[in-house]
């Protein structure tokens, strides 16, 4: 097994999957909270910092307060990193190229009112300020962007730069699981108020995501694999 091979098989799909499932958990569990008044942070007030417990506790009953708004951004965007790996894997796209344009589609369908409502709701917020609004503002209109051009990339028949463009819209989706899994780490090694680390935990881990998928582009391209996305 070559060493691109086993870079895609045992780094970037793992990887990929991880975020996806984190991603998915914590929109199963904001939406358990708004649709039910638990809370999470309340329930786990014994094993976390009190300090920590009483900020999330915030958080949740913002959220609560702007349920419909949320799950409106939550609930497609669990939808969205949910299908993302079937549009990535080259086993469905040459297999059934069908489903490969269908959920395509569809995450282009789902991505638009996800961004527009992860706009709206990062303008509302009052958590990370100026900071925290800036990286939503700017990776919100990229991936807008991205899912835009790779969509008409595809209708013109451009796949390797439709495969650029939505790993690009992937890696932004992916994003948002990304800050959360920094978030704790950043708090670790900062302490003070978790609240004010919202805005350089949006930064990092959207930062991170996409300029791991800006390397990916780059190395498919050196190596001669420029329709490459994540091969299985």
């Amino acid at each position: 097994m070559n060493a691109d091979l086993v870079l895609r098989r045992r780094v970037l799909w793992p990887a990929l999957l991880s975020l996806v499932a984190v991603g998915v958990a914590i929109a199963a569990v904001r939406s358990w909270a708004i649709l039910t008044g638990w809370s999470a942070f309340g329930a786990l007030d014994r094993t976390l910092p009190p300090a920590l417990v009483a900020e999330g506790m915030i958080a949740e009953r913002w959220y609560g307060d702007h349920g419909q708004l949320a799950l409106v951004h939550v609930l497609p965007g669990a939808l969205f990193l949910a299908i993302l790996p079937v549009q990535f894997a080259n086993s469905i796209r040459r297999r059934r190229p069908w489903l490969h344009r269908w959920v395509g589609r569809g995450l282009v369908t789902i991505g638009v009112p996800v961004a527009a409502s992860g706009l709206v709701l990062g303008g509302l917020s009052p958590f990370g300020g100026i900071t925290a609004d800036a990286a939503i503002l700017v990776f919100g209109l990229m991936f807008l962007v991205a899912l835009t051009r790779g969509f008409l990339a595809a209708r013109r028949r451009e796949f390797g730069m439709h495969r650029e463009w939505m790993l690009r819209a992937g890696a932004i989706g992916v994003g948002i699981a990304t800050v959360r899994v920094v978030a704790f780490p950043l708090y670790g090694l900062v302490g003070g108020s978790a609240l004010a680390l919202v805005g350089p935990a949006f930064w990092l881990g959207l930062g991170v995501t996409t300029a791991g998928a800006e390397w990916w582009i780059w190395h498919s391209r050196r190596v001669g694999h420029p329709n490459s996305v994540l091969p299985n």
